[in-house]
């Protein structure tokens, strides 16, 4: 991580420090002791990188589960949609009233289910597909959220770096002018404009701790984790963002046809197209055979005789005003709609690609004006003025000046380095690469 202020600078300012050593130093009792740094969230041994975040968030967030348990529901389904209809078993008890003849009678009806199991078992497998790349899309969508995320929880932590060594080297200024003022060496004009900075600096690093906490947080339950638990990271913003391996980038045709949305879209439509297909073969007539016994006792005036009789017959359903013309016209609507629907998405994929590929190309191209010597002037230019002002060559507010240029060109810095990792992960989005 760029450390806000040179070395040389620093230890100029420390041997003014020591030359003013004897001078009694005042500061106010109620200062805040030195804020938390940067480094305490970062662990190169068991550390996570984005990507290791990236498969935690696959293996842990409750939305993929909730995915992957949607595909189970599908396979069921499909599962259901292959078995026959189980048979039917008749009984049937008669009694004559006033008198001793009774029938009983026991049969089995059992449907053929004609021309309708393909149909349905394309359907359900159809759905199954669909269901797996919706599910693919969300891991996909997941990994640009962890990417996001960790890209904002590491730009912070680095203002937080910045921001705590400003705040470091202000109070220690503030120190030296408040024995300088004392001893009569200095205005307490300069005094009063070097607590102004101090505090103001301790007002950044109390914002940025609450950006790396609020974004930590965030960063936490998108990979499944409580607030509560523990995710060390392994690298700063800087590391990260210079050391990404290079893509190789398909065709944007081929790209976008690969995506996992564009491909849903195109199961749905072959899904509603399969539905279509089983509505017209339920329109078709089916047959149930069915068979029975039949045991009949007839009273008789010498007395009573008892018969056996078996029975076998078909039932045909017949389909005649219901030929299930609304389920076919539905069925067509779906298919028509997800294949525009495919088609609209296939063109924005194309067009995220694009864009994609171009902001990474920017993003790259700035950061590197920002490392090809633009930070280490700017450091040396501080450090000039610091020296000057040190030298009684300067004024105080030529050095504050100066200052928040420089932490301005810090912050841009941070948001240069988080745009490259962000242009990357709207790259891999559009791409459809989820790992």
């Amino acid at each position: 991580m760029k450390p806000a202020i040179s070395a040389r600078a620093a230890s100029r300012l420390l041997v003014c420090a020591a030359v003013w050593s004897m001078v009694p130093v005042v500061v106010d009792a109620q200062a805040p002791a030195p804020r938390i740094q940067a480094d305490r969230y970062f662990d190169a041994s068991a550390g996570l990188t984005i990507e290791g975040l990236v498969s935690l968030a696959i293996e842990r967030a409750p939305s993929l589960a909730a995915a992957r348990a949607r595909v189970d529901a599908a396979t069921g389904e499909r599962t259901q949609a292959s078995l026959r209809p189980n048979p039917k078993a008749l009984f049937e008890r008669r009694e004559r009233s006033g008198g001793i003849d009774n029938q009983t009678m026991i049969g089995l009806a059992w449907p053929l289910d004609l021309f309708r199991r393909g149909a349905r078992v394309e359907v359900a497998d159809h759905a199954v597909r669909t269901a797996a790349l919706v599910k693919d899309d969300e891991v996909r969508e997941q990994a640009a959220i962890v990417r996001e995320r960790a890209a904002a929880v590491l730009a912070a932590l680095r203002q937080l770096d910045v921001a705590s060594s400003w705040a470091r080297f202000a109070r220690t200024r503030l120190e030296l002018l408040t024995a300088r003022v004392d001893s009569g060496a200095s205005r307490p004009l300069d005094r009063d404009m070097a607590d102004v900075e101090w505090r103001r600096a301790e007002a950044d690093v109390l914002m940025w701790q609450a950006r790396v906490d609020g974004d930590l947080a965030a960063l936490k339950a998108a990979v499944g984790l409580g607030a509560a638990a523990s995710l060390p990271l392994a690298e700063p913003l800087e590391s990260v963002a210079v050391t990404l391996p290079a893509l190789t980038i398909p065709t944007v045709g081929e790209a976008a046809l690969a995506r996992t949305d564009v491909l849903a879209l195109e199961s749905v439509a072959r899904e509603a197209a399969a539905e279509g297909v089983l509505a017209s073969r339920d329109a078709r007539l089916d047959l149930s055979i069915s068979a029975a016994y039949v045991n009949r006792r007839i009273g008789l005036p010498a007395g009573s005789d008892r018969m056996h009789e078996f029975m076998v017959g078909v039932t045909v359903d017949l389909p005649w005003r219901n030929r299930q013309q609304g389920r076919i016209a539905a069925a067509d609507g779906r298919r028509r709609a997800a294949e525009e629907s495919m088609a609209a998405r296939r063109l924005d994929a194309e067009a995220e690609i694009d864009a994609a590929r171009i902001r990474e190309r920017a993003a790259q191209a700035t950061l590197g004006l920002y490392r090809d010597g633009l930070i280490e002037t700017a450091d040396r230019n501080l450090s000039v003025v610091r020296e000057s002002f040190e030298l009684g060559r300067g004024t105080l507010l030529d050095v504050i000046t100066e200052e928040r240029r420089y932490l301005d060109l810090q912050t841009a810095f941070t948001a240069a380095l988080r745009e490259v990792i962000d242009a990357r992960t709207a790259l891999l989005r559009a791409l459809g690469v989820a790992s």
